[in-house]
């Protein structure tokens, strides 16, 4: 009876399947602003690295989403198992999960919001969200019925690391007034967006008004900053995309606290979330930075610099690489073509590069959103310097 016993506890610990997953995000692009860019020279580098690693753990089954970026990655794998690449769709990801829960090895080849969701699925624990500027992780994943086991792996070439620097801007290159934005989704106009900038004896003074009918969205952000940018707080109202968003935090030098109510990703705690954490010094709140970005030091070519942001919507802290792109020549929203400086701000979700008149202060001309459909168009401003 109790060899029967140890047998029955032997077969019911025992898994019913076991899988090996490698999972790692698509490598660099050549281009941000596109919807499928190709590899860029050091994305492919990075892709031939995973493929000579890749294929030592004898992988049975690969899985791509069916974009140029991810297929280029995982191609120089499947050259060398001849292994057919199987797709999958990043916002549905019930098959591929179907998938390896019948066993075996498995290589995946993502994007970062599916890469954490993906995990998250199949039962891991989770950590940070994968940052914009963000291509050397790799993921390897022991799954059986029963439990789910991380390993956090690193490809090459290694992830460039910045220092991070306190934010600083001028408070004389802010450009004062009202500035109103067309936003483009697709290249097709579903909003619009009025930024508002005021300074006084008081401080600096930052209002946000969104309306995207179709996408349900109405939203009101309100940031006051001392003029030194030591404390400051910010409001959030209204609603994002249908649902009701709710942020209010004030920090200082050395703390944050308030509350965040904000649709996250799926595998992010949802509702309402309470803050109260470290704020570093010289940190900036998301809103704020994006609405100041016009008045940052310009960073001479291929000498990046960076600073840290608290993301409100998720309470995290990130790094933001500030890039320098060069001068271009953009199309303003009356026809006429005019010369824009190229600042990039790598990091956070999603990037964006801000196009920013050649005269001071500066003001903002467009934002494209890297890897995202959306654009921001100046279509009317107010000056008030």
């Amino acid at each position: 009876m109790r060899v029967l016993i140890v047998l029955a506890a032997i077969w019911l610990s025992t898994p019913l399947w076991a899988a090996e997953v490698y999972i790692f995000r698509h490598a660099e692009t050549e281009s941000a602003t596109v919807t499928d860019p190709q590899l860029s020279a050091t994305g492919q580098r990075r892709a031939n690295w995973l493929a000579e690693y890749l294929v030592l753990q004898n992988p049975e089954y690969l899985h791509s989403t069916d974009t140029s970026r991810t297929r280029q990655s995982i191609q120089p794998l499947q050259q060398r198992t001849e292994l057919e690449v199987q797709h999958y769709e990043p916002t549905e990801l019930a098959a591929l999960i179907e998938k390896i829960q019948q066993g075996g090895v498995h290589v995946v080849a993502s994007h970062r919001g599916a890469i954490m969701g993906l995990i998250q699925a199949l039962g891991g624990d989770l950590e940070t969200d994968i940052d914009d500027s963000e291509y050397d992780r790799l993921y390897h994943l022991t799954v059986t019925d029963n439990s789910t086991k991380v390993r956090r792996l690193s490809s090459e070439p290694a992830h460039p690391k910045i220092v991070p620097t306190p934010f600083v801007i001028n408070p004389n290159d802010i450009s004062l007034g009202q500035y109103r934005y067309q936003m483009l989704f697709q290249d097709q106009p579903v909003g619009e967006a009025v930024w508002e900038y005021a300074q006084d004896q008081s401080g600096i003074h930052l209002q946000e008004t969104t309306r995207l009918e179709r996408f349900q969205t109405e939203a009101n952000i309100k940031v006051d900053l001392e003029t030194n940018l030591s404390a400051g707080k910010m409001t959030f109202g209204g609603t994002f995309f249908g649902s009701p968003a709710d942020i209010s935090i004030a920090w200082n030098s050395s703390k944050v606290k308030g509350h965040s109510q904000i649709p996250r990703q799926p595998y992010r705690p949802q509702g309402r979330v309470e803050v109260d954490q470290d704020w570093p010094a010289g940190t900036m709140e998301r809103s704020a930075a994006l609405m100041l970005a016009h008045a940052l030091r310009i960073p001479e070519p291929d000498q990046p610099y960076a600073f840290r942001w608290f993301n409100t919507y998720d309470a995290t802290i990130r790094d933001i690489r500030v890039d320098n792109l060069g001068v271009t020549e953009i199309e303003q929203a009356d026809g006429s073509m005019v010369q824009a400086v190229q600042l990039r701000l790598l990091g956070g979700a999603p990037s964006q590069i801000f196009y920013l008149s050649m005269e001071r202060p500066r003001k903002v001309l467009r934002i494209d959103i890297i890897n995202a459909p959306w654009c921001y168009q100046l279509i009317e401003s107010k000056h008030n310097n």
